[in-house]
């Protein structure tokens, strides 16, 4: 007996720096995980909690519905808890711990890239490894969709995702690897996942290619057929039939694709079959691929729309379903996510569509241009354009003159900019080129949100970019 204790013991000795180094990956994995993985807690926060805030709309869906739905722009009261790499089998039980934590939403939109309909995507990689699903739901999926879960079988898949809840630290060497390296050159994993939380809780959960790349490409890519896989088809069924046990409508969608794409007759039979399966047998399921194709630039990369692509994607959602969002104004809470996207543009005509019928106010400061040629050339003509400094040659272009009250106070080569009631005030510099400097404020939140500066070419006009 006293053999055996020992044994028990060396063991137990041998064994704990590993047990010791898997307690450590268990508290700390702000230090170590991608961004992608991050954003999982937020996600699971939301659909395992009850939250106080009712949302009539939640979106499901993988990287390119989180890239492209914007709740800032279509409601406020919707929630885009899609989930990078994700599909209908994740969709489902994301969309089941939602319900049985809060109130039913009147729609739900369901988007997802073709593969995900016959590939599970990064199953193992995040969503087992984040820790997004609890044990239960875990081998729920593992049980009903073994054959995609593993290719060595059920006892293979059960060993590899014990390993995963114990965190063993095989499983995440190389993620850990990579978090070193980032540190190696500066880059702070647990700042990087903090950031992008933030902005995930900004958007109402969209965190998937924030921001103004441009997807470029001479290849053509033909698309030449589209199938789902029977296990796929199956969990997309239960998605509507849970929606229709709580009366949710069910838009399914597609996004848009780019230029670059042949879509062959084959191809665009295959996706409106695909599609009627479900339209036909659910009376609260619908399909409208009416957005087929958008230009190159309003893509960060293949398959995922940018801040452009996604502002024109859900402006065209808002507006093709007024039944369910109406003639809603936007909130301060939606106004500060604008903000955020806005402060990211850079090119004037996108900075100029973003505030359209929206509580913004641009000042511009006029260094020999012509302001009158800068909104012929980017603005709306129903906007204002008001003079608002008396010594200097700065204007406001406003929706409407119950603008927040201001102050401007020159200073050298710039001018402080004051909010009536603000806290701060912002240091607007002015440049040394001809043409102007715009400083755009948000009037609900008084807040200013960002300077932008154009350069003027005379006879050309102005450039298509900031600098």
């Amino acid at each position: 007996m006293k053999k055996i204790i020992k044994l028990v013991g060396k063991c137990l000795l041998v064994s704990f720096p590993l047990w010791a180094l898997a307690f450590l990956l268990s508290r700390y994995q702000m230090y170590y995980v991608s961004p992608e993985i991050a954003c999982l807690d937020l996600n699971k926060s939301i659909t395992s909690t009850h939250q106080d805030k009712y949302y009539k709309a939640i979106v499901l869906g993988d990287s390119t519905a989180n890239a492209a739905f914007m709740p800032e722009v279509i409601s406020d009261s919707m929630i885009n808890l899609s989930m990078l790499g994700t599909g209908p089998i994740e969709g489902y039980y994301t969309l089941k711990e939602y319900l049985e934590n809060n109130k039913a939403p009147e729609a739900c939109y369901v988007c997802y890239y073709d593969s995900h309909y016959h590939l599970l995507g990064v199953y193992w990689d995040e969503i087992v490894a984040g820790h997004r699903f609890n044990v239960g739901t875990n081998l729920d999926i593992i049980k009903n969709a073994t054959e995609e879960t593993s290719d060595k079988g059920l006892f293979a898949a059960l060993s590899d995702f014990v390993a995963y809840q114990l965190y063993f630290p095989s499983k995440y060497t190389t993620t850990v690897l990579a978090a070193v390296a980032d540190r190696k050159e500066g880059i702070s994993r647990f700042d990087k996942n903090e950031a992008a939380l933030a902005q995930a809780k900004l958007h109402n959960g969209r965190y998937a290619y924030i921001g103004n790349q441009i997807f470029e490409t001479v290849q053509m890519r033909e698309y030449p057929e589209m199938a789902g896989k029977p296990i796929y088809i199956d969990y997309m069924c239960k998605i509507i039939e849970l929606c229709q046990a709580n009366n949710i409508e069910v838009y399914l969608e597609k996004a848009p694709m780019p230029d670059n794409s042949i879509l062959t007759e084959q191809y665009i039979s295959d996706i409106n079959s695909f599609y009627s399966y479900f339209t036909e047998r659910y009376d609260n399921a619908s399909f409208d691929w009416d957005d087929k194709i958008y230009e190159s630039k309003y893509f960060a990369e293949e398959s995922h729309l940018n801040n452009d692509g996604a502002y024109r994607f859900s402006t065209h959602i808002k507006e093709k379903n007024k039944k369910l969002f109406g003639e809603e104004g936007y909130s301060p809470e939606q106004m500060a996510s604008l903000d955020d996207t806005i402060a990211m543009e850079n090119r004037p005509e996108d900075l100029f569509l973003f505030i359209d019928q929206k509580d913004y106010s641009i000042f511009i400061y006029d260094n020999d241009a012509d302001v009158d040629r800068l909104v012929t050339q980017f603005g709306d003509s129903k906007y204002k354009i008001t003079k608002a400094s008396d010594e200097l040659p700065i204007y406001r272009y406003s929706k409407n003159d119950e603008t927040s009250d201001y102050e401007i106070t020159p200073d050298s080569n710039s001018v402080t900019f004051k909010i009536a009631g603000a806290d701060d005030y912002t240091r607007w510099t002015f440049p040394e080129r001809m043409g102007v400097s715009l400083l755009v404020v948000d009037n609900v939140n008084n807040k200013a949100v960002t300077i932008k500066n154009i350069e003027y070419y005379c006879e050309d006009g102005y450039s298509q970019w900031f600098y």
